[in-house]
């Protein structure tokens, strides 16, 4: 498990292993989807921030840091990597989140709640 680069120093990340988190609503009733997963380029479980945007046919999606994650491989929902819930529970920690408050979802969930890349809209979180 490792702490992200700057955005400006990785601006993409092919990241395999993955999983979408739906997170909250926390104690201020926010919610939002963040991805779980192994980018390719370090090979140690990372959990993005917010996912503000998904596009399907790129599989790509642009979180709230502006780091752009490409997904690799196959969705791991059914059967998540085992260091997927320590990350996540090390993020709860480090943000004050209680964990019980996390649970995995679905991509096609995570498509349906978050815009496309090319539609103008504020983010999903509220």
């Amino acid at each position: 498990m490792s702490k992200a680069p700057p955005v400006e120093a990785q601006p993409e990340v092919h990241i395999e292993h993955w999983v979408v988190a739906r997170v909250g609503p926390d104690c201020i009733g926010q919610k939002f989807f963040a991805l779980v997963g192994i980018p390719v380029e370090s090979g140690r479980m990372r959990m993005s921030t917010d996912v503000q945007s998904y596009d399907r046919a790129e599989r790509t999606a642009v979180t709230l840091s502006g780091r752009v994650y490409r997904l690799v491989g196959d969705e791991r929902l059914s059967d998540p990597h085992p260091d997927t819930w320590p990350m996540v529970r090390q993020y709860c920690r480090n943000h004050g989140i209680p964990h019980e408050l996390v649970d995995l979802a679905s991509l096609d969930e995570l498509a349906a709640a978050v815009p496309a890349p090319e539609v103008p809209t504020a983010a999903w979180r509220h």
